[in-house]
Parts: C-alpha cells; structure tokens; sequence
C-alpha cells in the first residue's frame, strides 16, 4: 500500500545496507506496488510503501533503472518542470523547479547520466528519500 501520510514520507531515510538479494526482494515489492497502483507512476521510493531506506526505481518508457543510496553529483539547465504529481499527493499537480541534466552515482559505482523527463522522475525518487515532497519544491 502505497503511504499518504506526509508526515511519515517527510522522514529521512536511512543508507540501504542490506544484501544483493534483500536489495532485489525490496525492488520487486516496490515494482508491485507500482504495477497495482489506482494511479499510473513512473518512480517509486521505499519510503512509499513505508520503508525508511534509500531505495527506489524508476520506471519511464525507455528507463528502468534501481536506486540505492544514489547521490546526485551533478545538476545543470534549471528549468521549470509542469504539473509533477505523486502517487502519495494523489490528484495535485504543481509546477517545480527541476534540473534538466543530472549525473546520479548509484550505491555500487555505477553513474548515470539522465536528461529530461528521466532526470525530473530520478531527482523526485531522490527527494524522497531526504524527506522532500515535490510540493517543496513547487512555483507559485
């Protein structure tokens, strides 16, 4: 079940210090709670289903990725992203403030290099796992 309750997804999570294997059971649960959602998302973080730990995935039309103590290392090209919604702020959207290009370092090594769409959905996974809402960051 997908969490609704702000103050409980404006907690920080924690770093992610499970196994291979727990790591793949926590992304599979989050891929289900997409999959089942009354709504249509593109990214889950941990912190949804009621999990403080710095997991997540994103899921767009041409990116599957897993996060897990990711870290923004990069951001460029600000820019105003329209109407970014949330499957725990059902039916709100808002205009945010977003980075077009971001460099993500991924919590075995690897980087990512995302741009549009795919960067906005990555910052947003991220921003929950550090407690912040996509309203935080909205323009008004």
């Amino acid at each position: 079940m997908i969490i609704t309750n702000l103050k409980k997804l404006r907690k920080r999570s924690k770093e992610f210090k499970g196994s291979k294997k727990e790591l793949e059971k926590l992304v599979n649960k989050l891929e289900t709670e997409l999959e089942n959602s009354e709504i249509s998302g593109v990214g889950l973080s941990a912190i949804q289903i009621g999990l403080a730990s710095k997991v997540a995935i994103v899921r767009t039309s041409d990116l599957k990725i897993n996060l897990y103590n990711a870290k923004i290392t990069k951001r460029r090209k600000p820019f105003i992203f329209k109407n970014e919604g949330c499957l725990s702020i059902p039916n709100i959207f808002k205009d945010t403030l977003r980075f077009l290009y971001i460099e993500l370092e991924n919590g075995d090594g690897t980087i990512f290099e995302l741009t549009g769409y795919n960067a906005v959905v990555a910052q947003h996974e991220i921003d929950h796992q550090n407690g912040i809402l996509f309203i935080d960051r909205a323009i008004e």
